[in-house]
């Protein structure tokens, strides 16, 4: 039986992204998150660039679909991010602008100032296409907008404190009859648009009790989650308490509700989910608590409601989706893949791992496949766990004073980027060398790819240029479009061919034989976005996964489809191993053995190997989060050393024995929940009867 030695890595340092903002866009299924890095000892300093990410949840299987970074030298801070019906994004922050993005090039496009005050929140109406944001000083500032830009409309009478949370409401159902309500310290304010002035007010606390979030229902009842942990229920025409609940230990900071209004769900600092369910009675009604929940370990910073399933996220970095009805649910943790870049010469593995500012080089460790720990065998029998002969050991930091997004490496070049410009060093065990780059600094570069020891090629939107590395200096020697014009979202590299995937789902293969790297064809067939893609380079075949479960091998020689494969089909196998597939995490990493029947799988917590020939998937072993897998060509040695938890080795058994002399290992990066619960801020004190 063949075996595949397996370098199991532990020691990338997860770095924390609270989800601070969420918003779905039904017509394009699409989630929008505003994310912002976190300190674990100063977790309220706000001085951090902020990220957008794009998530496609059309399918079972969500998959983030575009990420978009802000210039750190014209921070945004951002707060809030809201869609438009037509699928326009905008974001306000306290640099006191209001952003529109343009999604297609992954950039913000045009920016609004709103009243010289820092933004705190912003909601759109889309009948009425008004923006309204809630500014620091307590002004209201409505935007109207048009096709090509946002016109300024009007401001509301100033408030005595900042606006925290914004709703518009249509009374009685008229779209002409504009409410705006708005949540403020000790206050909630009831704007009449028409007339452009407070035609009322609801007091909630007389000692600066804070209204972080509201909702209001279409019978114009108002809730609101305070700095109290209270949720209360209000008569909108009254403004009068029907009811309030001291629901949780400390600030509710999100609120949603189902599309029949019959469930209100409430969250926060003390992140218990709550649910409230109306209740019908013979002469009038109530909202009951009803239900409680715990799917994150920190605060809850947004919720929301699509159809069935309720999203939230907060500081743990998860996007979590949870089923109304019954106790499942699902974590999503961002796409991290971007950060690893494996490499190797005659004598040793390399892996690089990208943080915000630094990037670390690591030599990988050995073990001996005849130096089994048989008192710590794995769980699965494909699997065998072996004692290190040699341990992973760093050997570089290569630091940046600008934050760092995108990185490929080599074992003799590192190319980076920041948001404007980007950078070339050579390196050795012994330290590195930075190169002179003879071109215009180009700014949101979203890849880098390195095309073997000559060249590399880097993206920014739906360009991408081709640059010839020499040591006395980086010089462009191609320039180039995209098929279509659309968005760059992944670069692959062959011997001779370059790969690039456009946010239409076409994939175009370059030549790279030629200087003027012409584009041979364009596959066009594919409805979905690709979720992984990787190229075999025994076989040169191309192997694509989808969010629908479907498994895609392409002939780039041939320029031909070979097979199509559903793998939600194998839970219906008797193997149990088989059934443990879960249709809602897509296929992240693909990875290959030596003989060319079976290919390694990889989701979010487990690795499945795919036997081609018999149809058959089953599960290798089960991990936390796979971050990144990928095959390393490796020589063996093996020096006496002692064994090292944070860089194991296994060896995977499977199939018949082939001749092939290649000795390629692979390489999976996991972060374990302890590790990124390490990085966070500490978790809300729970006082505990008859201890201290």
């Amino acid at each position: 039986m063949s075996q595949l030695l397996t370098h199991r890595i532990r020691f990338f340092y997860y770095e924390p992204t609270s989800i601070n903002c969420i918003d779905f866009n039904e017509k394009l299924g699409k989630l929008a998150l505003l994310r912002r890095p976190i300190r674990k000892h100063k977790p309220s300093q706000n001085d951090m660039p902020s990220i957008v990410e794009i998530w496609n949840v059309r399918q079972k299987a969500w998959y983030l679909e575009q990420t978009i970074h802000e210039d750190p030298d014209q921070s945004n801070l951002l707060e809030a991010i809201a869609w438009s019906r037509s699928g326009r994004l905008f974001s306000c922050g306290l640099n006191s602008y209001l952003n529109e993005y343009d999604l297609s090039n992954g950039r913000i496009s045009r920016s609004y100032c709103v009243n010289s005050d820092p933004a705190w929140c912003m909601t759109i109406d889309s009948d009425n296409e008004l923006i309204a944001v809630g500014t620091e000083k307590g002004f209201i500032c409505i935007f109207k907008m048009f096709d090509d830009c946002l016109q300024f409309e009007k401001i509301m009478p100033k408030n005595d404190n900042r606006i925290l949370c914004l709703q518009w409401h249509h009374r009685d159902m008229d779209s002409t009859n504009l409410l705006l309500i708005a949540g403020s310290i000790d206050f909630v304010k009831i704007y009449s648009y028409r007339h452009g002035k407070c035609i009322d007010f609801i007091r909630i606390g007389n000692n600066r009790i804070v209204c972080w979030c509201l909702k209001v229902l279409k019978d114009f009842t108002i809730i609101t989650g305070d700095s109290n942990g209270t949720v209360s229920f209000w008569n909108g025409k009254t403004v009068t308490l029907i009811q309030s609940y001291n629901s949780h230990r400390a600030d509710v900071l999100t609120l949603c509700t189902t599309n029949d209004e019959d469930i209100v769900l409430a969250a926060g600092v003390d992140p218990t989910i709550v649910q409230f369910q109306l209740c019908y009675g013979s002469q009038a009604t109530t909202w009951v608590c009803s239900r409680k929940r715990r799917p994150h370990n920190h605060d809850i910073r947004s919720m929301l409601i699509n159809q069935n399933l309720l999203i939230s996220g907060g500081i743990d970095s998860f996007l979590s989706q949870i089923s109304i009805n019954s106790s499942f649910h699902i974590s999503y943790l961002t796409n991290l893949y971007h950060k690893c870049s494996f490499t190797s010469n005659d004598r040793n593995c390399f892996i690089g791992l990208m943080y915000d500012k630094f990037i670390q080089i690591w030599r990988l460790g050995d073990a001996d496949p005849k130096n089994e720990l048989n008192s710590l065998q794995s769980s699965s029998s494909l699997c065998t766990r072996l004692k290190l002969s040699e341990k992973a050991t760093k050997l570089l930091d290569v630091k940046s004073r600008k934050p760092i997004i995108a990185f490929d490496m080599n074992c003799e070049w590192i190319i980076y980027a920041s948001y404007q410009t980007f950078k070339a060093l050579t390196w050795s065990e012994d330290g590195i060398k930075k190169i002179k780059i003879l071109h215009d600094p180009i700014s949101n570069i979203s890849n880098i790819r390195l095309l073997g020891n000559d060249h590399f090629v880097i993206s920014y939107g739906h360009n991408f240029d081709v640059f010839k590395l020499d040591r006395f200096g980086i010089v462009l020697e191609y320039s180039g479009i995209s098929y279509g014009q659309k968005r760059i979202i992944r670069i692959l590299s062959t011997e001779n061919r370059m790969i690039i995937l456009t946010a239409d789902n076409c994939i175009t293969v370059y030549d790279l034989n030629h200087c003027k790297y012409e584009p041979l064809y364009t596959i066009t067939s594919f409805v979905h976005q690709p979720c992984a893609l990787a190229i075999d380079k025994r076989t040169k075949r191309l192997w694509l996964s989808f969010a629908n479960s479907m498994l895609i091998e392409y002939d780039l020689d041939n320029q031909r489809q070979c097979q199509t494969i559903m793998l939600n089909k194998f839970k219906s196998n008797e193997n149990k191993e088989s059934r443990s597939f879960n249709e809602h995490w897509t296929i992240k990493q693909i990875a290959f053995t030596k003989n060319n029947s079976s290919i390694l799988l990889a989701d979010e917590n487990n690795l499945y190997m795919l036997n081609i020939e018999r149809q058959r998937m089953t599960k290798c072993d089960k991990y936390h989060h796979i971050i990144a897998m990928a095959n390393i060509r490796k020589h063996h040695q093996c020096p006496d050393n002692d064994d090292d938890d944070d860089n194991q080795s296994k060896t995977i058994h499977y199939g018949d024995n082939d001749n092939d002399n290649d000795d390629d290992d692979l390489v999976i990066v996991e972060v374990t929940n302890q590790m990124i619960m390490a990085t966070l801020p500490p978790l809300l004190i729970t006082r505990t009867y008859g201890i201290s």
